[in-house]
């Protein structure tokens, strides 16, 4: 008799934790509208086509302020926050690409020391490096 009432307690429990998981959920997102059409977003890694087509496009036209429309403007099925978030990691001409050097690594140090995990901070003594950048690298190396 205790097996199955505490299983059974077991599985209310579990069920009661997901109900309060999806209220959680929904509180947090209250009064926002959603970023995009969930549906028909593409999600996972970006191929070369579709950053050469954002990277071309920005160049040409720049970004409009409007981040949320430039995805369907040229054809690609990424939500906007997406395509900022790539075009500001990773595709702007001004972004340095490849290992930390040496100096660089001594100043991201130097900063955690003073100020702790302030990336973007940090980032702005680096030109070229990005705070996702340097936070990754910091968890990944230096940590």
């Amino acid at each position: 008799h205790n097996i199955n009432k505490s299983s059974e307690t077991d599985s209310k429990s579990e069920a009661q934790i997901s109900s309060s998981n999806k209220l959680r959920k929904e509180k947090r997102n209250m009064g926002r509208a959603p970023c995009c059409d969930k549906a028909n977003v593409k999600k996972g890694p970006w191929s070369p086509e579709e950053d050469a087509k954002l990277k071309a496009y920005i160049e040409q036209h720049g970004t409009g302020g409007n981040w949320i429309a430039l995805p369907q403007k040229i054809g690609l099925k990424r939500c906007g926050k997406s395509c900022r978030l790539r075009w500001l990691n990773y595709l702007r001409p001004n972004i340095k690409h490849g290992g930390f050097t040496e100096d660089e690594e001594n100043i991201i140090c130097s900063l955690y020391l003073s100020i702790g995990s302030r990336w973007s901070i940090i980032a702005a003594q680096l030109p070229g490096r990005t705070d996702n950048d340097i936070k990754n690298y910091w968890n990944t190396r230096l940590k």
